[in-house]
């Protein structure tokens, strides 16, 4: 088997389907981030709030995030 160093040294079709590969993962990675901030405000609370959910009170309000 070859010793392969470099990406420039592979077949066109194999790069292509590795930038393809990276350009996708980065894309979700980004709107995954941007969908927790979105969601959180970027706060520490923010995101204890969104994945804990918020305390429920005997009030008759209805929380924004059931506890889990």
């Amino acid at each position: 088997m070859t010793n392969i160093k470099y990406i420039r040294t592979l077949p066109r079709d194999l790069r292509i389907l590795i930038a393809v590969f990276v350009i996708v993962l980065t894309l979700g990675v980004t709107i995954g981030l941007i969908y927790v901030g979105i969601n959180t405000d970027y706060t520490s609370s923010g995101t204890q709030s969104f994945y804990a959910g918020d305390q429920v009170s005997s009030d008759f309000e209805i929380p924004e995030q059931y506890p889990k």
